[in-house]
């Protein structure tokens, strides 16, 4: 610190030195309130470095001022600053966060209007032997909800001839499940994992019951089937022996539809793996253009086999 006296002043006047200036300039630099130049050069004319010889009342005042500025502007950078970041901590969202979104957004597209459609499930079974079963489609709207009746005809190699599956607004799905012998059957959650029709199709399969199990995780982003997409996990805390322990799904960033899944057994070992085939645009009853999907493929690596579900196109 240095001193100065005036020829006109009888009082002895503080006057900072260049490491308080470069102090001063240094916070003004940080919090951004001031031009550090700016405050640095008060500093050094208040030192007498410049020609300008300063009052020494004027000079008591200004250097008031200075000495203030780093208490004051250090105290609005905690304030608008630090302390907020601390109290808000990480802003970014978790992955079971995003997970829990991204699935309650999948669960929420839903029908739009009745409809009835064709289908058939192709099965390629490990022997080489073909069997290919038509399967109706039929939607129905209901005041809560909706429901999806598939009812496979023909040749059957086991499985279930009839489900339906009963989604309702902010619920899990329930099932009414019709065997070959015709008795009708109703189950809820993790009771579906049935054929349908001896393919590799569960009901539950059919109804994405993976996405209402409550431990949801986005894993990351990345391409698949040339489109960007969210990596889902879905994973059963308590899995049965016939059913999934986990499911990876990747799920189209734009449209939110899920192109390619794969899911694992009760051991961790990969039992499946879904993929969607190609779309196809059509102009529906209503003049509107939509997009329909033609077909989807099950690879069952549990008893090596494949299934794909080939959707008729309405013209309509």
């Amino acid at each position: 610190m240095l001193q100065r006296t005036s020829a006109d002043a009888t009082r002895r006047v503080y006057v900072p030195s260049h490491q308080e200036c470069n102090r001063t300039a240094a916070i003004g630099k940080r919090v951004g309130f001031l031009n550090p130049v700016t405050i640095y050069g008060l500093c050094v004319k208040l030192r007498g470095l410049n020609t300008d010889t300063p009052d020494p009342v004027v000079e008591a005042g200004m250097i008031r001022q200075i000495r203030r500025l780093g208490a004051v502007f250090s105290a609005i950078w905690m304030i608008t600053v630090l302390i907020p970041w601390v109290l808000r901590g990480d802003p970014s969202p978790s992955p079971e966060v995003l997970g829990q979104q991204l699935a309650g957004e999948i669960r929420q597209q839903r029908p739009t209007e009745a409809s009835t459609n064709s289908a058939t499930l192709r099965l390629r079974e490990k022997s080489g032997r073909r069997t290919s079963v038509p399967v109706q489609i039929e939607t129905q709207l209901t005041e809560t909800g909706w429901r999806l009746r598939y009812t496979a005809a023909g040749e059957k190699s086991g499985g279930i001839s009839e489900a339906v599956i009963v989604q309702t607004f902010g619920a899990a799905p329930s099932y009414e499940i019709r065997n070959q012998s015709g008795s009708v059957q109703k189950v809820g959650l993790g009771q579906a994992n049935l054929s349908l029709a001896g393919s590799d199709f569960w009901v539950s399969d059919l109804a994405l019951e993976f996405l209402h199990w409550p431990q949801q995780r986005v894993l990351r982003q990345e391409v698949s089937s040339a489109q960007m997409c969210h990596v889902l996990e879905s994973t059963h805390p308590t899995p049965g022996t016939n059913g999934y322990s986990r499911v990876i799904s990747w799920v189209d960033t734009k449209f939110l539809a899920i192109l390619n899944a794969e899911a694992f057994d009760h051991t961790g070992k990969l039992a499946k793996r879904f993929s969607t085939g190609s779309f196809r645009k059509f102009i529906r009853t209503d003049g509107q253009e939509a997009w329909f999907l033609q077909d989807v493929k099950i690879a069952n690596r549990s008893r090596n086999s494949v299934t794909e579900l080939n959707f008729e196109v309405p013209e309509k």
